[in-house]
C-alpha cells in the first residue's frame, strides 16, 4: 500500500529535491558568494573590521542582494515543507496500517 503511494508520488518528491537543490543555488548565487566577494575585497582595501561592520553590511548593494534571496528563500521553504508533509503522511499511512493489524 506505502509502495503504490509513493510510486504516485514520485513525481512529487522529485521536484522537491530538485526544487531544495535549486533553491540552495540560488541563494548561493544571489547573496552568498556576490556578498561573499564583496566584503573579501572590502578586506583588502579596509582591513577585516571594516567588512563585518554594520557601516559596511548597511550599504545599498549589500541591501539589494540580501532582498535578492528572497525568492531562493521562498523555493526552498515552500518545496521544503512540501517534503514535510509528504513524509508525515507516510508516515500517518505506516501507523493507521500497523494499527489495522
Amino acid at each position: 500500500m506505502i509502495s503504490d503511494i509513493c510510486i504516485r508520488l514520485e513525481k512529487y518528491i522529485r521536484v522537491s529535491f530538485w526544487g531544495l537543490n535549486g533553491g540552495l543555488a540560488l541563494m548561493v548565487i544571489t547573496n552568498l558568494f556576490p556578498g561573499g566577494v564583496l566584503q573579501f575585497v572590502d578586506v583588502l582595501n579596509n582591513g577585516y573590521w571594516h567588512a563585518r561592520s554594520s557601516e559596511f553590511l548597511r550599504t545599498g548593494f549589500m541591501l539589494r542582494i540580501e532582498w535578492l534571496r528572497l525568492p531562493a528563500d521562498l523555493i526552498f521553504i515552500t518545496l521544503d515543507v512540501m517534503l514535510l508533509l509528504f513524509l508525515t503522511g507516510l508516515r500517518f499511512i505506516s501507523l493507521r496500517k500497523a494499527n489495522i493489524r
